[in-house]
């Protein structure tokens, strides 16, 4: 059975936080792989793509997420982007539960609308929706819902996953 929760989505979904909180409340391990690519790079992943390029930046990616899913009994919080490149999502997939914190509610943070990241964003979920659903176990729809509750779904989800997993081996 799959030891680690793998918890990922857009930004608005606040998977940070969400992963931290379901790992105090399941008393495991938070991993979170822009910190683990940052601590790694001694600077942030901006920083380091400017330094290094995109392509540096995106097998350095890859390296922390497999020593990563090394790891058990995790809480792992990881990027909407790390799809892009498929052995990435095929890794976490292998390595534990997959979590899709799932929004549809994004937000223009611009002074004036359509300035900001929306439409980034917009176009981040469009074309990461497929992968995201692909290799989701669970999908959590979290707009308007708090880290706390969003944290319960994902227990009772858990319950669930497991009795299935329980039954189709059995």
């Amino acid at each position: 059975m799959k030891s680690n929760l793998i918890v990922y989505g857009v930004k608005e979904a606040f998977r940070t936080a969400v992963a931290a909180a379901l790992a105090d409340r399941l008393d495991l391990l938070l991993c979170d792989t822009d910190l683990l690519i940052e601590y790694t790079a001694d600077m942030s992943a901006a920083d380091y793509i400017v330094v290094n390029e995109f392509e540096a930046f995106k097998r350095l990616e890859t390296k922390i997420i497999c020593q990563a899913c090394e790891y058990r009994d995790v809480v792992l919080s990881v990027n909407g982007n790390s799809f892009d490149e498929p052995v990435n999502a095929e890794m976490l997939y292998e390595s534990g539960v997959m979590i899709w914190l799932k929004s549809e509610t994004l937000e223009d943070d611009g002074p004036r609308p359509g300035t900001g990241m929306l439409p980034r964003l917009q176009e981040f979920l469009r074309s990461r929706s497929p992968a995201f659903a692909a290799f989701a176990e669970l999908i959590i729809d979290v707009d308007g819902l708090m880290p706390e509750e969003v944290v319960g779904i994902i227990v009772d989800g858990l319950k669930n996953y497991t009795e299935r997993c329980l039954v189709s081996s059995g």
